[in-house]
């Protein structure tokens, strides 16, 4: 895998997609930065990282052994991957729909997966990491961050981290042509928050009580009502109530 190191970005994802356009980007090949300016999340979220403190970086990847219907299973992968590695420092760690991680009912880390087909199937995925390690003052006063250091009273070595940390997380990737899908999926089940559980849920200005019971393979979120009905949901079209 090549590493691309830079002192400051804007956004290790929008200089992937540069390098990528560019041709320079032909296999495996993390970015990172110790300082990112402004950090891409979904839509027009931004992601908060202190210079120095964090791990914020990006993942090219070329698994064009997967159709664009599979296209999900990389979040999940990625998703899978960050739980399995911070599974050695903490425990209660989960996956927020569609792209967080979550400690307990805080968020310590955020992921933005980006793509391009080659026909019907994948080209390239870009996998944007922003995970909280040693950070203890958020300035824009997020509800719920958190960072490893907050959780464990520990500060650790981002060099050493990021190398454990981009190794499992493409080695999930490319293991993906070799995972059974249903054990895959019970896999990423058994990570969800909140799962199968009653929780409230805000629809535009309608509140109210489902449980989550599954995701479709292009990623939806499947809700169960209390009227046992089930309803099939987008990015960004249903929110949690926290």
């Amino acid at each position: 895998m090549e590493i691309i190191s830079k002192e400051s970005l804007q956004s290790t994802n929008l200089y992937a997609n540069q390098l990528l356009d560019s041709g320079e980007i032909k296999k495996p090949t993390l970015i990172v930065t110790d300082c990112q300016t402004a950090g891409k999340g979904y839509g027009k979220n931004l992601w908060e990282s202190a210079p120095n403190q964090n791990l914020t970086f990006s993942l090219v990847a070329f698994p064009n052994f997967l159709s664009a219907d599979n296209i999900f299973s990389i979040s999940m992968a990625v998703s899978l991957a960050i739980c399995q590695f911070l599974e050695q420092y903490i425990d209660s760690v989960s996956i927020k729909w569609p792209n967080d991680i979550y400690w307990k009912d805080k968020k310590i880390a955020g992921i933005l997966i980006e793509n391009a087909l080659s026909g019907e199937n994948i080209e390239y995925v870009i996998a944007g990491i922003g995970l909280n390690i040693n950070q203890e003052v958020f300035e824009t006063n997020p509800p719920n961050a958190v960072s490893l250091a907050q959780i464990t009273g520990k500060k650790y070595n981002l060099s050493e981290l990021l190398s454990v940390l981009a190794e499992i997380i493409l080695l999930k990737i490319e293991n993906l042509s070799l995972e059974e899908y249903d054990d895959f999926i019970k896999n990423y089940y058994k990570k969800m928050y909140r799962f199968q559980k009653n929780y409230e849920f805000r629809k535009n200005n309608e509140i109210f009580e489902a449980k989550i019971v599954g995701v479709n393979k292009w990623g939806n979120l499947i809700l169960q009502k209390s009227d046992l009905t089930h309803a099939i949901f987008g990015f960004k079209e249903v929110e949690y109530i926290i």
